[in-house]
């Protein structure tokens, strides 16, 4: 009977000791886990504001060459008003050389038949025709 309570008090003993080192392992691989867990929650927060501040540059990038998007655009309009105004500007300036080419031409024609005028008036026989015609209507 003695051996039988020892052998009860000595299973007893046994299993706290097990229970005890069960649940210390069991603990600390749990502990292990939640730690773990842990960081790699930390690490997926760290991971996600990282990735929040970049969305937030990105944006404002985006609206800062929208901006110069639009800024482009009014100045791209204000370029072709500058470019309309300069090639009717061009046009009537090409109106005006050809006009002032007519001119020239004429001039010159002017001035070579100018010469050919005088000598035909001036000339002798010239005079007689151009008299008898002018008496030819009054007669």
């Amino acid at each position: 009977v003695c051996e039988n309570l020892q052998f009860r008090r000595s299973l007893r003993l046994l299993r706290r000791t097990l229970l005890v080192w069960a649940l210390h392992l069991l603990g600390s691989s749990v502990t292990r886990q939640s730690r773990d867990n842990e960081e790699r929650l930390q690490q997926a927060l760290q991971k996600t504001a990282s990735l929040r501040s970049l969305l937030r540059s990105q944006e404002e990038r985006i609206a800062t060459l929208e901006a110069a998007e639009e800024s482009g655009a009014g100045k791209i309009g204000r370029l072709k008003s500058s470019l309309d105004e300069r090639d009717e500007e061009i046009d009537r300036l090409r109106r005006d050389v050809k006009l002032l080419e007519e001119i020239n031409h004429k001039l010159r024609l002017t001035s070579i038949l100018e010469p050919l005028t005088d000598t035909v008036v001036t000339s002798p026989r010239a005079s007689e025709v151009t008299s008898s015609q002018s008496l030819h209507p009054s007669e």
